[in-house]
């Protein structure tokens, strides 16, 4: 039995193979957990980064740095963080910076990656409910 994956976007691609590593492996290794776990989200490349869409709206990009490569979620202020590894300040998006691939939690990358979707579709309800138009919070 195979595993259902998203199609793969030609621009991710070509902007993953020209980092350095070991960004490159570490988008790699994203990239392959982001599609492997979430067949329902879009790859698509937006803004010069690798960015991934359900039902029309980013709930993640991935991006590789001078020093590191971050996951970007988009929903992030609102997630439950375990851990601890979530910084930033924005009123929503926050990232994880990751400066090895051992630094690559499957388990928790994949938890938060849920939590953004069940986010989302929480939120588009209620606004449904409400009878508003769609928004970001």
């Amino acid at each position: 039995m195979s595993v259902r994956t998203s199609p793969r976007n030609e621009k991710v691609t070509q902007y993953i193979a020209q980092l350095p590593s070991p960004q490159k492996e570490i988008c790699e290794a994203l990239r392959e957990l982001i599609l492997g776990n979430f067949p329902e989200l879009r790859e698509e490349f937006k803004y010069n980064y690798p960015a991934y869409y359900y039902e029309r709206k980013r709930i993640c990009s991935i991006g590789g740095f001078k020093r590191h490569a971050n996951l970007e979620l988009d929903y992030g202020a609102h997630l439950r963080d375990p851990i601890g590894r979530v910084e930033g300040v924005g009123k929503n998006i926050r990232h994880i910076k990751i400066r090895s691939p051992a630094e690559v939690d499957p388990d928790y990358f994949v938890d938060l990656l849920r939590q953004s979707i069940e986010y989302h579709e929480e939120f588009c309800r209620e606004t449904a409910r409400r009878g508003e138009r769609r928004r970001r919070p």
